[in-house]
């Protein structure tokens, strides 16, 4: 006898992972930047989550690493909203890089850009 699963039991599945994923990177946030979720004026902090997890997606990021790593990134520059290409332009170039690798290779390289930034700052 073989097991089967069926779309409606894996899209519960994967409903109860994205959750227990959420509650892990609050729990993570809420400890690596108490100061800045401070800045999200009092918007929800899971709705907060919900956007950033659906916007990292947009770009292709789909692992639980490199969607902290996109999250480290918006605290780091204090940008609270999805990315625009009128706002943040230079982030959204690299995101959407197609020759620069697969999404993960693009957000490592967004991650240098971000460094060299962070270092120009004196930050």
């Amino acid at each position: 006898m073989m097991l089967s699963i069926t779309n409606d039991q894996m899209k519960r599945l994967e409903a109860k992972h994205i959750e227990r994923f959420k509650s892990e990177l609050k729990v993570y946030v809420e400890k690596n930047f108490p100061l800045e979720i401070k800045a999200l004026n009092n918007e929800p902090l899971m709705a907060f989550l919900d956007m950033g997890i659906n916007e990292a997606r947009l770009y292709g990021l789909t692992s639980e690493s490199d969607i902290c790593v996109f999250f480290n990134i918006k605290f780091l520059l204090n940008i609270f909203v999805p990315y625009t290409v009128n706002a943040h332009h230079w982030i959204v170039s690299i995101l959407n890089n197609e020759t620069l690798g697969n999404p993960s290779a693009r957000l490592a390289h967004l991650c240098e850009r971000v460094d060299s930034y962070l270092d120009a700052l004196g930050v």
